[in-house]
């Protein structure tokens, strides 16, 4: 049952990254297979070492609290400019904080983090593999990482929010667990994602991006997508002055010649 439970987890864990941290780190959104990289590299080395400690599996949850607690105060940026980025030949325009050489080292620093989270939680299904024929253990692990994956498409469907993401894998680890010392990490996780989404005057976690209404100081209504800023929502009298009204500047005139002179 446990492997089964471990396979359910570690696909839970890997869709919640790819969501959470595509809302948390700036521009990450545009390359999320980057965590699922991560991911992948994460349980490879956690099968091939197979150090099999309970303690290891453990300390995941406090790893993974100090990789949530990063992204959510340093709020790193993938390393685009401040409104532009070539990557590949592809042309990004976005928003944000202005690139800088600090940006590898904060990229270094979560993606090496979900490297060794996984690692953690894997060794511990490479152990409990061990146990079953090749057979039955593929049938429990795949099994587990299917129902990992609908367990999160129906979140997702019901727009919870991270949190909740969060409460579930909570709960999982717990079930998985043989000492249950991880609860103080795991409820940190889940106020971290709270006091994230607080933040904001309103928070829609949608199937596909995070969606945040913000007022910063002095500046008006702002939708941001991802972290992103997508819409901002300004009084009438205050675009008056702005280049946005430059298309509609004498349109009257041109449009009907004459007009004004027969008003």
């Amino acid at each position: 049952m446990k492997l089964f439970l471990l396979g359910m987890l570690s696909l839970l864990l890997e869709l919640i990254l790819i969501r959470y941290l595509a809302g948390s780190v700036w521009n990450l959104g545009y390359f999320p297979n980057l965590v699922l990289m991560a991911a992948f590299i994460g349980m490879g080395a956690g099968f091939i070492l197979r150090p099999r400690s309970e303690r290891l599996f453990e300390a995941a949850p406090w790893l993974l609290l100090g990789l949530a607690s990063f992204v959510a105060v340093a709020k790193p940026n993938l390393g685009f400019g401040a409104w532009s980025g070539a990557v590949g030949g592809e042309l990004y325009f976005t928003g944000g904080p202005a690139g800088g050489p600090a940006d590898l080292a904060w990229l270094a620093c979560w993606f090496l983090g979900i490297c060794a989270v996984f690692a953690l939680i894997s060794q511990k299904t490479a152990g409990l593999f061990a146990l079953f024929d090749p057979l039955t253990a593929y049938t429990l692990d795949i099994g587990g990482s299917v129902c990992g994956v609908l367990l999160f498409a129906a979140m997702s469907w019901l727009e919870w929010p991270a949190a909740a993401w969060l409460l579930a894998f909570a709960v999982l680890f717990l079930l998985c667990s043989d000492r249950r010392l991880a609860s103080l990490p795991l409820a940190g996780l889940v106020l971290i994602a709270l006091w994230q989404d607080s933040r904001a005057l309103k928070v829609l976690w949608s199937p596909y991006q995070k969606v945040e209404l913000s007022r910063l100081l002095g500046r008006p209504l702002r939708i941001s997508v991802n972290g992103i800023p997508h819409q901002e929502m300004s009084r009438r009298k205050d675009l008056e002055g702005s280049f946005y009204q430059a298309p509609y500047k004498g349109y009257p005139e041109r449009a009907h010649p004459g007009s004004r002179s027969r008003q």
